[in-house]
């Protein structure tokens, strides 16, 4: 019997972009709370939240026929960890501190066998850098989206507007967008003990 995959994440925009590889899975909270940690090393950040994300559902599971997956996100730039904004001025002055520059986005992958209890872990990482946005374009997508408080960027690069404020990018096309570096996840299923 094929195992089971519980993907620990509620995030729509993670959760329509694993369903691209064709792999029946189910979705559960994790209930993580993510800021007691420290936070100045991203790649630390991000593993080590993956992490717990990941062995809270794996706690509910353990020995059973499945495989848990963890995963975090932030963005970051010049030496600061960038989070989901918590108001409506901190997401104008994070665009407005994004604007012509670059930034990269970090995200941890945390994949544990249930029924074996191994655990592999990757962090991914895309380099981004926004062309020059003017005052106007910043408040219009600030004042039309209120969606920006659910993203570590403060921006959605996938849809409306800021789908155009993305000049260059490299690394992972949807580790950018959505969170999620889907071309990492077979490759990690395999390792994990996926069959």
């Amino acid at each position: 019997m094929k195992q089971k995959i519980i993907l620990a994440t509620t995030s729509k925009y993670r959760i329509t972009v694993f369903a691209y590889l064709g792999i029946p899975f189910v979705t559960e909270s994790s209930n993580v709370e993510e800021y007691g940690l420290p936070r100045k090393n991203p790649k630390t950040l991000v593993s080590q939240l993956s992490s717990m994300k990941a062995e809270a559902v794996y706690a509910k599971h353990k020995k059973e026929n499945s495989i848990i997956i963890g995963l975090d996100s932030i963005g970051y730039m010049k030496g600061k960890i960038l989070e989901k904004p918590q108001s409506k001025a901190e997401a104008i002055n994070r665009l407005s501190n994004i604007s012509g520059k670059s930034h990269k986005t970090f995200t941890g992958i945390c994949m544990i066998n249930a029924k074996t209890g191994k655990k592999i872990q990757k962090v991914i990482e895309t380099d981004s850098t926004f062309r020059k946005l003017s005052k106007k374009e910043i408040l219009r997508y600030i004042n039309e989206n209120d969606n920006v408080f659910n993203i570590c960027l403060g921006y959605d690069p996938g849809i409306g507007l800021s789908a155009s404020f993305v000049e260059t990018m490299t690394g992972s096309y949807h580790n950018l967008i959505n969170g999620m570096p889907i071309e990492a996840i077979p490759d990690m299923l395999k390792k994990v003990g996926y069959r």
